[in-house]
């Protein structure tokens, strides 16, 4: 896998990668990562594609989900976590 461009954002790493005549659009942020393959074949073959994909509409869509993601995440690590209190005599 070969990265062939990086997408400029305030907040997320946005990397373009290709691999086997595949595409790959994938998205970090923080300890989550989301990520788009694009097939050989589809409208999206080259970092110009892959630009003109990430609408801002698109993005936002993006930080929704990673919002519910770490929401989700934050959710099910607390849930596992009893707080624990030395006895005191």
């Amino acid at each position: 896998m070969r990265t062939i461009g990086h997408i400029d954002h305030r907040s997320h790493k946005i990397t373009v990668l290709e691999h086997n005549n595949k595409i790959t659009l994938q998205i970090e942020s923080g300890l989550l990562s989301q990520s788009y393959t694009f097939r050989d074949g589809s409208p999206i073959s080259n970092l110009s594609d892959v630009q003109n994909f990430c609408t801002p509409e698109f993005i936002a869509k993006i930080d929704q989900r990673f919002q519910d993601m770490n929401k989700d995440y934050f959710d099910q690590i607390s849930e596992g976590i009893e707080e624990k209190f030395p006895v005191i005599i």
